[in-house]
């Protein structure tokens, strides 16, 4: 069977900020550095609540000091600046992660107060309650010190929804390659209520009903997993190395199997797909050179499999054509040595 496999990217679901949740306070100083730290994201901010700063005044006196980049291991990204003989760090990443980070949290008033087990709660409500309706949250914490090494805790200041609408014509490429006997399935590290709501909304059909996490494939036996494959079309909160492990097994069960992938977290999984593709624009330098395949849009995947179908059918009237010829040959040489 001809399989093949999608990790949720901005190349199907753009992305944008619409909500900022629970608490922010602002000052002028930190959230330059924050925009400094994390441009893409805290521009569509800046627009979104037209807040001013005063950047050249404030690029002039700020120093980038430190930089953690984001890892899909442990889900988060971190820079620090040093500004005024201040030094501020950010951390942004998943809720779950940024909040066991933080001691700490800011009231809207801008009052700092001890993290509370119901602040908690009400950042996870608020998180699940997002998720489940497709969109995606990040949190924002920060650290004012004067430590010259990466702090280990942090304040929480904000959680962020971002739109998460699917692209236009996606859908119709889905659907074309169901038509075509081809099965899509998603391999993402987005979370599962996440995961479940696109899949429906992009039509990947789900014969399981739920999804299959990175966590639970911890506790299963690789065969489990592959026999669950047949059936499960979603899997969510995954691991690089997962979706790398997930894709052999679909191999091992007689599956060819394309991954179509732009991050770099997608790098084993387009390496060790039979056919790894990913898009000239919007794609990590590491995803397009393990990448056989390079696409401008997701429609492409259609005029791609169309043309791998001229090609397999050519190849086997080829090697029919050859059959024919070597066995008249052979019929031929026989019937010469009768006479």
């Amino acid at each position: 069977m001809e399989l093949i496999s999608i990790d949720l990217s901005r190349n199907y679901s753009p992305r944008k900020i619409v909500n900022v949740s629970a608490t922010f306070y602002y000052d002028s100083n930190v959230f330059w550095c924050f925009f400094r730290g994390f441009r893409g994201i805290l521009h569509h901010f800046c627009i979104k609540t037209q807040l001013r700063l005063r950047s050249n005044e404030l690029i002039s006196k700020s120093k980038r000091i430190y930089e953690k980049p984001f890892d899909s291991e442990d889900r988060y990204m971190a820079c620090g600046f040093e500004l005024e003989e201040k030094k501020i760090y950010f951390a942004k990443g998943d809720p779950e992660v940024i909040l066991k980070m933080c001691q700490n949290y800011i009231t809207v008033s801008g009052i700092e107060k001890k993290m509370e087990l119901e602040f908690e709660w009400s950042i996870n409500a608020k998180t699940y309650t997002i998720n489940r309706g497709g969109d995606v949250t990040l949190a924002l914490a920060y650290n004012s010190s004067h430590s010259e090494t990466a702090p280990l805790h942090y304040t929480f200041l904000c959680l962020l929804q971002l739109e998460n609408p699917v692209k236009p014509g996606v859908p119709d490429v889905v659907k074309t390659l169901k038509e075509g006997g081809i099965r899509p399935l998603i391999l993402t590290g987005d979370r599962p209520e996440t995961a479940l709501k696109i899949s429906g909304e992009i039509g990947i059909e789900n014969k399981a009903g739920y999804c299959l996490s990175g966590k639970s494939m911890t506790q299963m036996n690789l065969s489990e997993v592959a026999r669950q494959s047949d059936y499960v079309s979603v899997f969510a909160r995954l691991l690089p190395s997962q979706k790398g492990v997930l894709i052999m097994l679909l191999q091992e069960r007689s599956n060819v199997v394309a991954m179509v992938g732009d991050g770099a977290n997608d790098t084993l999984a387009l390496k060790v797909a039979d056919v790894g593709i990913s898009f000239v624009e919007n794609s990590s330098p590491l995803a397009k050179r393990v990448s056989k395949i390079l696409i401008n849009e997701l429609a492409d995947l259609l005029t791609l499999v169309q043309s791998a179908k001229r090609i397999r059918w050519r190849v086997k009237y080829l090697m029919l054509f050859r059959g024919m010829i070597l066995l008249s040959m052979f019929l031929i040489l026989y019937a010469w040595m009768l006479i």
